[in-house]
C-alpha cells in the first residue's frame, strides 16, 4: 500500500486521473461566462444562497449548456496563476453544485490564461461530519486535464487515513471508485465537472448523503492546482477555498443545495 501527504496528491493524482484546486475568497458579484456551449453556453447564476435542484441533470462532459446548472447553488473565489502566465493577479474561477437526489454534481469554470497542462486539476475536500477536523474516512474528489477533453472518465476518488495525514484511492483502503469526471476548454477557458453518488455503499469512504429525512451539512473545500511551465514541471500553484485548514458549508436537502463560505 502506498501512502502519501495530503499536500503531495498532486503528483500521484495526475497519473491516477485528474487534478486539484485552490482558492481564495467567496465573491457575491461574481458572473460566470455565457453563451451557447461551455464556455460560450453559461448561465450567469448569482452565487444563490439556497437553490432547488435542476429538474434535468447535467451531463459531465466538460462543457456546460445554456441552462445546464441553472438553480445550482454557486460559489466564487480567486485562483492563482502561474508566475509564467500572462495575468498573474490571478482568474476568477466559479464553482456550481447541485444533485438530482441519486448524484452530486460539481462544476468549475475558469480562464488559466494559458493553454492547460495534464497535470492542472480541481479537488473538492470533504468533512463527513461537519466539525471543522480533516479525518480518517473524509472523501476527496478530484478532476484533471489528463484526460481525453470532453470525455467522461472514472476521476480520482480518495479518501483520508492514518489520522487524517494521508490519503490514497478509495479501492486501496477496500472501496470502490464511485466517481467520473470530465474537463474541456474553449481557448483558455475551461470547465472540470465531477459526478459522485449522493448515497453510496462506500460509507467508509464517500460522504454518503441521504437527505430523505431532513438536509445533512458536510464541510467542503476546493482547491486548483495549475502547474508553471514547462509542462512536466511537477510545479504546482495552488488555490483554496476556504483554506487549506478551513471549509464551506455544504447543505443538500431533498430538493434544495446551498454553500455558505466564511
Amino acid at each position: 500500500m502506498t501512502s502519501h501527504r495530503f499536500s503531495l496528491i498532486t503528483r500521484r493524482v495526475a497519473v491516477v486521473a485528474g487534478v486539484l484546486v485552490s482558492a481564495a475568497a467567496c465573491s457575491d458579484d461574481a458572473t460566470a461566462p455565457h453563451p451557447a456551449r461551455l464556455p460560450s453556453g453559461i448561465s450567469a447564476v448569482d452565487n444563490p444562497d439556497l437553490a432547488k435542484i435542476a429538474s434535468v441533470p447535467p451531463v459531465v462532459d466538460g462543457t456546460i449548456a445554456t441552462g445546464e446548472y441553472d438553480g445550482a447553488a454557486a460559489f466564487s473565489f480567486r485562483v492563482m496563476l502561474p508566475p509564467s502566465t500572462q495575468g498573474t493577479s490571478g482568474s476568477l474561477a466559479k464553482v456550481y453544485v447541485t444533485h438530482d437526489q441519486t448524484y452530486l454534481y460539481i462544476a468549475t469554470v475558469f480562464d488559466r490564461k494559458s493553454p492547460f497542462h495534464p497535470n492542472d486539476h480541481v479537488a473538492f475536500d470533504f468533512d463527513k461530519d461537519n466539525d471543522g477536523i480533516q479525518e480518517d474516512g473524509d472523501d476527496i474528489l478530484i478532476a484533471g486535464a489528463s484526460g481525453t477533453p470532453n470525455v467522461a472518465h472514472p476521476g480520482a476518488d480518495f479518501y483520508h487515513y492514518n489520522g487524517g495525514g494521508f490519503n490514497q484511492g478509495d479501492n486501496g483502503g477496500g472501496g470502490t471508485i464511485d466517481v467520473i469526471s470530465a474537463w474541456g476548454a474553449v481557448g483558455t477557458l475551461g470547465v472540470f465537472e465531477i459526478r459522485q453518488p449522493l448515497n453510496s455503499a462506500d460509507d467508509a469512504h464517500d460522504i454518503s448523503i441521504d437527505p430523505a429525512n431532513g438536509a445533512v451539512t458536510v464541510g467542503m473545500r476546493a482547491m486548483v492546482g495549475l502547474e508553471a511551465n514547462p509542462i512536466g514541471s511537477n510545479v504546482i500553484v495552488r488555490s483554496w477555498m476556504p483554506s487549506p485548514t478551513a471549509y464551506c458549508k455544504l447543505t443538500i436537502g431533498k430538493k434544495t443545495v446551498s454553500v455558505a463560505c466564511p
